[in-house]
């Protein structure tokens, strides 16, 4: 009677395991299996400054394990590049293969963005988009709201609201055989209103069809002026400086140039004031000129060079 029974329980024991083993199958077989996706790692950030205003902002990333090399495939990248372009919403193209620089695009290769040193392109359908010739712009470090941007020479600045810029500017002191082209940022009115600073008072970037170039190729009387090294942010400098003066004006000149590029680029600060004594007292203040220094001296920190595209 008790085996009966026993038997009788493990029976229905069965069973009902397998009544639930059932159910459960009818009602999961469809449900997709759970894969987490691991989140992108920014793995750096750009901003660009692109020809006839437009901008760009370039986050690069990683995600997820670098695939493995499949033989007689092109190899996969685990990278990609979320791309803002002006105020647009952010769109993501993952990186393709390129035998120069970074190079992302969609499957279709419809629209591709490239960058290769402090330079970056947008291509849609092959050809070259509203987004030309664009550079990487730093950070503002503070008080350079305002950016320059240099097809021609490829380089962007930043600098002060206020400022003038010229850009059809040239150094004519070392005589009309020697003009040297560049971009003049003159300071603002207000700067030196009050002062014994002139408004004609400039930081400029000005370039030598060269290879490379000394400080004294700059100075109309640095011939004999001491050259010095400095190495500062992104660049090595050779730095020099001359003083002049007549009729109670004074005029300081430091030329920076850029070591060990293959072009030959400087940038000049042209000060010039009035001798503070000559004024009658109280009528006048001497300008800060530390503080002018320290305010070129950002601007010229803030130069980006492609030497790429």
């Amino acid at each position: 009677m008790f085996k009966k029974s026993f038997l009788s329980y493990l029976a229905v024991s069965v069973l009902l395991a397998l009544l639930i083993l059932v159910v459960w199958f009818f009602l999961f077989k469809n449900q997709p299996v759970s894969q987490e996706t691991e989140s992108p790692v920014i793995t750096g950030q750009a901003s660009y400054q692109c020809a006839d205003g437009h901008t760009l902002q370039a986050t690069f990333m990683t995600q997820g394990p670098v695939p493995e090399v499949v033989p007689g495939q092109p190899p996969t990248s685990n990278a990609l590049v979320s791309l803002r372009l002006d105020d647009a919403p952010s769109l993501s193209l993952p990186q393709a293969i390129s035998a120069d620089g970074a190079r992302y695009a969609n499957a279709d290769e419809s629209l591709v963005f490239w960058s290769r040193g402090n330079g970056a392109m947008v291509l849609e359908n092959g050809q070259q988009s509203t987004y030309q010739n664009c550079i990487v712009v730093k950070k503002d470090s503070g008080g350079l709201p305002q950016v320059y941007l240099d097809s021609v020479s490829n380089f962007t600045l930043r600098y002060p609201g206020g400022y003038t810029v010229d850009d059809s500017y040239s150094y004519d002191l070392l005589g009309p055989a020697r003009s040297i082209a560049g971009v003049k940022f003159t300071v603002p009115e207000s700067l030196a209103s009050s002062t014994n600073l002139s408004s004609d008072s400039y930081i400029s970037v000005e370039r030598l069809d060269m290879p490379s170039c000394s400080p004294k190729d700059f100075l109309s009387m640095g011939q004999d002026a001491k050259v010095t090294t400095v190495e500062e942010g992104d660049f090595n400098y050779l730095v020099a400086s001359t003083t002049g003066a007549g009729a109670g004006n004074r005029y300081e000149e430091h030329v920076y140039v850029i070591d060990g590029i293959s072009q030959c680029v400087a940038i000049r600060y042209f000060i010039h004031y009035s001798v503070f004594e000559n004024y009658p007292a109280g009528t006048v203040d001497e300008f800060n000129e530390p503080s002018l220094l320290e305010q070129f001296d950002d601007i010229r920190k803030s130069l980006t060079i492609d030497t790429q595209f």
